[in-house]
Formats: structure tokens, C-alpha cells, sequence
């Protein structure tokens, strides 16, 4: 799976993401060694099992959390497993304020700055009707850049450089969708937004779905 901490400057913690549910009592004992007993925001990237799966373990009872931000999209296969939950839901049930980020969107954690670059309206409104695919949920993973004082870091989720793989509703492969990072380039490559210090790998590094040449 897959899960970030982030400790800022003023001592507040962000968690993004939290790994998949068989492997989150590796997570909680790490965030303990760690000495973290709260944490002032969590992530989440995109609703899959290996980056929110840990939610169904009582993550988000387990540790005082002060605000969640997530994509907003559904995972649909989660209404196959039984829940039919939202994102939303689980912190409505716990109690935690819940925001939806998009493009655009910018939060300040005391000096820290981060401005979320991905995804796009125009992103969300072609591809979240197609959720059913995994490549889909993936493609709209929120993208976020930080920036303090001279250093900047890069997350971004699963982000694929290409859509390869989606159907449509009659099982037909979609034509002629752009790649995401594609689409990042095409959007900040000339504005700096994706020259940065640090840069955490889409989809794990996979040099298969993501991690372009165009992109890096």
C-alpha cells in the first residue's frame, strides 16, 4: 500500500494516505514509534484499498484526527464488497471534517504552503463517470505541490501517464483520452509548478502506467 507522513515546521502532522487494511497495524505501530498520537489532517489520494483500505481497521477511530481531505470521488467496487460507503461517510460516522480538493485549491499548515494542481473539473466531469475502471480512480488522484521557504515536493497518487485500459459502459476501450501526467505538463510544464526538490513517484514508481518521460 501505500501512506506519507508529514510532520511541518509548526509541529502539526498530515498523514496521506493509509495503506490497505490487512497491513494497518503496521501503520499504527509505526506512527506510534514515531511518537504520533494525533494527527491534524489525512489524505486521501484516491478511494483504492491499498490507499484507504485501512479506514475499514478503525483507523479513523484509533487516532484523533482534526481534518480529512480526499478526492471526491466513490469507488464503486466498495458497494460490491458490502459497505457502499463514501469516503465522506466514514468520517461523517467518526466525526471528522471532510473536504473535497480540486485543482486550484490551496491550504496553508503554518509557513507551508500547498496548492493542489490535479484533478481538474474538466478532468473529473470525462473521467469519474467511468469509476468502475481502477485506471480511472487512479487518473483522478489529487496531486499536491508544498512549498517552504526554497523547498518543494511533488505528491501524486496513482497518477497515470496514459488511460489505457478504461471502457466504457458497453465494455469498449475509450479512444483518444489524454494521460494524466500528460495533461500536468500541458497545464504547469512552463509555469514551474513541476520543478520541485522532492517528488513522490506516481503509482508506486510503476514505470509501466506512469512515470513518462514527458512527465519527469
Amino acid at each position: 500500500g501505500d501512506s506519507c507522513l508529514v510532520v511541518f515546521p509548526n509541529g502539526q502532522t498530515m498523514l496521506i494516505d493509509a495503506g490497505m487494511k490487512n497491513f494497518y497495524p503496521v501503520l499504527k505501530s509505526r506512527l506510534k514509534e514515531l511518537g504520533v498520537e494525533k494527527l491534524d489532517y489525512v489524505v486521501f489520494t484516491h478511494p483504492h484499498d491499498d490507499h484507504a483500505g485501512s479506514i475499514w481497521a478503525g483507523f479513523l477511530k484509533d487516532f484523533p484526527i482534526g481534518q480529512v481531505y480526499h478526492n471526491g470521488q466513490k469507488n464503486p467496487s466498495w458497494d460490491k464488497n458490502g459497505n457502499g460507503k463514501h469516503i465522506e461517510d466514514y468520517c461523517r460516522e467518526a466525526k471528522i471534517p471532510c473536504q473535497a480538493l480540486g485543482a486550484g485549491d490551496e491550504k496553508a499548515f503554518g509557513d507551508v504552503t500547498m496548492k493542489v494542481l490535479w484533478p481538474t473539473k474538466e478532468a473529473i466531469d470525462t473521467y469519474a463517470p467511468l469509476q468502475d475502471n481502477s485506471a480511472a480512480l487512479n487518473c483522478l488522484s489529487l496531486v499536491m505541490r508544498f512549498d517552504y521557504g526554497e523547498h518543494s515536493s511533488l505528491f501524486t497518487g496513482d497518477l497515470y501517464k496514459t488511460y489505457k485500459g478504461i471502457n466504457d459502459e458497453d465494455g469498449e476501450l475509450v479512444p483518444g483520452l489524454p494521460g494524466a501526467e500528460h495533461q500536468l505538463v500541458e497545464l504547469y510544464g512552463k509555469t514551474g509548478e513541476l520543478d520541485v526538490d522532492l517528488l513522490k513517484l506516481p503509482h508506486h514508481g510503476d514505470p509501466s502506467t506512469s512515470n513518462s518521460e514527458e512527465f519527469f
